[in-house]
């Protein structure tokens, strides 16, 4: 009887020893997962938030240059109206130099000298012709003037019609770009979040471990985006920067239609 209780005693010691041994051979796993656990996402918060700062630095550099295109565009028009006032007097002097020679040419083509002419001057023929030839010649200035102007005008208000185009363009991929930077900063502030769970509640770690796992796919899918709109971007910003530096030069070019239009005014006073 005595040795069969004793027997007992021993098995039941066995048995409590081994579930000791067994539960803190299973502590040690949980606690080597969730190590692991921690550990991968420290590295996946270190990786999203140097993603997350180039992505949010080219975001930032893309507003500049949509800046850049809205004062560009700003400084087109400006000049495109200035443009527009210029062609405006030379359309007028042309116009006045058509009225000129025509009312000259009717007084030669009556033959009858001398005239008598506005400014109460007397011409006989060969003045009038003479006359007549010269204001044909300042109507050719007038006219090849007023040729430039158009152009500049035009050259002006395409370069305002394009900086335009490319500002609106601009806009719509920063308000593209503006939602993903906030889903992105919201899933890095989910992933600091599990970060301080699993290191509080190290026995759920394997299901930390799947929610990890998911939201690292999503991020990873995330960022390849962002950073494929940012390439992308980057690569329009710099040709429409391009194209600006190309805009400026001929602004510069066409800066001389004042002196242009001065000289004009003057060969018909």
């Amino acid at each position: 009887m005595l040795n069969l209780s004793l027997k007992t005693f021993a098995a039941g010691v066995l048995i409590i020893f081994g579930s000791v041994v067994f539960a803190s051979c299973d502590k040690a796993q949980r606690d080597v997962v969730a190590d692991n656990i921690m550990e991968s996402i420290d590295n996946a918060l270190g990786k999203y938030d140097v993603a997350l700062k180039r992505v949010e630095n080219g975001y930032e550099s893309m507003k500049k240059s949509r800046d850049a295109l809205q004062k560009g565009m700003i400084k087109a028009q400006v000049q495109s109206e200035r443009a527009q006032e210029d062609v405006d007097k030379a359309r007028k002097l042309v116009e006045n130099a058509k009225k000129t020679g025509k009312s000259i040419m009717e007084k030669i083509n009556a033959g009858e000298f001398p005239v008598t002419m506005a400014n109460g001057k007397s011409y006989d023929k060969a003045e009038l012709v003479a006359a007549a030839q010269k204001v044909g010649d300042r109507l050719k200035v007038a006219e090849t003037t007023l040729a430039g102007m158009e152009a500049t005008y035009n050259t002006y208000n395409t370069a305002q019609s394009r900086l335009k185009s490319q500002f609106d363009a601009a806009s719509k991929k920063l308000d593209q770009m503006k939602p993903q930077i906030n889903v992105l900063q919201a899933k890095i502030a989910t992933l600091q979040a599990q970060r301080e769970a699993a290191s509080i509640a190290g026995d759920a770690g394997a299901s930390i471990a799947d929610q990890f796992e998911n939201l690292q796919g999503e991020m990873d899918d995330l960022f390849a985006e962002a950073e494929t709109e940012l390439r992308v971007g980057e690569a329009a910003w710099k040709a429409m920067e391009d194209e600006m530096t190309d805009d400026d030069d001929l602004l510069a070019e066409f800066q001389t239609s004042d002196d242009q239009l001065q000289n004009l005014e003057g060969m018909f006073d």
